[in-house]
Formats: structure tokens, C-alpha cells, sequence
């Protein structure tokens, strides 16, 4: 998927693409432009570490699968 700005612990990043498997974040990184079967959600996501220690994406406040 991408979006506008990924906030993370680290700070944030512009135009972005975030790579889940099932659920969980595995890569993350800015792009300049579209990528092919690439969902756009556009916004902002949020990336966090859960309680059990997996990094996780969150858009409108919800987690993305």
C-alpha cells in the first residue's frame, strides 16, 4: 500500500510504500511515484510496535491488514 506520510518512531517519511504480511509491517520505504499493484490509501499511516513487540500499520486510527 501507500500514503502520503508514514509517522514511526523514527520520524516520518514522505511519499511512502509499507510492505505487510499478514498484518505485520516488513518494509517501509519512500518511493516517487506509483508502483504497480500498489494499493493507494493516500493520508497518513501510522507504523508502531504492538504489545507483543511486531510492528504494525494504522490508518484512520485502525490497524491495516
Amino acid at each position: 500500500m501507500a500514503v502520503h506520510k508514514a509517522i514511526t518512531d523514527a520520524g516520518e517519511l514522505g511519499l511512502c510504500a509499507i510492505e505487510l504480511a499478514g498484518g505485520v509491517v516488513v518494509g517501509c520505504y519512500e518511493i516517487d511515484g506509483e508502483l504497480a499493484y500498489t494499493e493507494w490509501l493516500g493520508g497518513t499511516a501510522v507504523i508502531k510496535t504492538d504489545a507483543h513487540g511486531v510492528l504494525r500499520a494504522y490508518y484512520n486510527g485502525k490497524p491495516i491488514e
